[in-house]
């Protein structure tokens, strides 16, 4: 006996039909699968948006210290360490992960190889925004790398994603879950029994920020504050980066819809 049909098959007279119970079985798993892809593909999204937000706020500070006649070199700065320390390790993560997923399909290998090149001038925008010497050159390297990240992301957004979202062999949710194992450092994984967590979420508004802070100053060097809410702190985020940049690091363990769980992590001191 040869496989079982799928109804198009069934309606073009090419082979016998399936027992209605084991096509029922295999519409639940279509289902499953397609939702699991669905949710991942979303995180991914939306960590791609934060990421673009976060981005287009170093450049609104670069900016305005131009504008307004001031030091531009602090805004520069941040802005290097965001791009060495969160968009260039989840690039890496992505290249050995979704982009060679999306490699073995031949509708998108050509799309793949561009992206891959994009990587490599998003690492010279970088460059060029270290070798710059006065404000001007600082803004126009930051416009530079901020618009390729942003059009680089719409297009993993638009043209990439669908495709695995809608291969049954593709597994986004695993993916994302290699993904995220590729940007916890080693250092990380050996601290994390002694993280301590947080959930904002049970706090009044108007104490979160000043507890999460007085936490903070009390972690040791590598151990990590994990806080889950239910928004994505961007507000948190730039206060941290504005007073605290050299001391903590932040990373995503999950990102949305309903909640997010971010670990601060206290560098190094050595």
């Amino acid at each position: 006996m040869g496989d079982l049909a799928e109804p198009a098959e069934l309606m073009a007279g090419k082979c016998e039909p399936m027992p209605p119970i084991i096509y029922r079985v295999r519409e639940l798993e279509r289902s499953v699968f397609k939702v699991t892809n669905t949710e991942a593909a979303d995180k991914i999204v939306a960590h791609h948006r934060s990421m673009v937000a976060t981005l287009n706020g170093h450049l609104g500070a670069v900016t305005d210290a131009v504008r307004d006649g001031r030091d531009v070199q602090e805004a520069a700065q941040l802005l290097s360490g965001y791009l060495s320390e969160e968009v260039f390790p989840h690039a890496q993560a992505e290249e050995v992960t979704l982009y060679a997923a999306a490699a073995k399909m031949p509708e998108l290998k050509p799309l793949i190889e561009s992206m891959l090149a994009e990587h490599v001038r998003l690492r010279n925008g970088l460059e060029m925004l270290s070798n710059a010497r006065d404000g001007l050159e600082i803004y126009g390297a930051a416009r530079v790398v901020t618009a390729l990240f942003e059009a680089h992301a719409d297009k993993e957004n638009e043209s990439v994603l669908p495709f695995l979202v809608r291969d049954r062999t593709v597994s986004l949710d695993g993916l994302l879950a290699g993904l995220r194992e590729h940007l916890v450092a080693p250092d990380q994984q050996e601290d994390s029994a002694s993280d301590v967590d947080l959930d904002v979420r049970q706090l009044p508004h108007a104490q979160r920020h000043t507890t999460i802070f007085g936490l903070l100053q009390h972690l040791a060097p590598r151990q990590a504050l994990v806080i889950t809410v239910d928004h994505d702190p961007q507000p948190l985020r730039h206060r941290l980066e504005a007073v605290h940049a050299d001391e903590f690091g932040w990373g995503y363990l999950e990102e949305g819809p309903a909640v997010w769980r971010i670990a601060i992590r206290r560098r190094d001191s050595r």
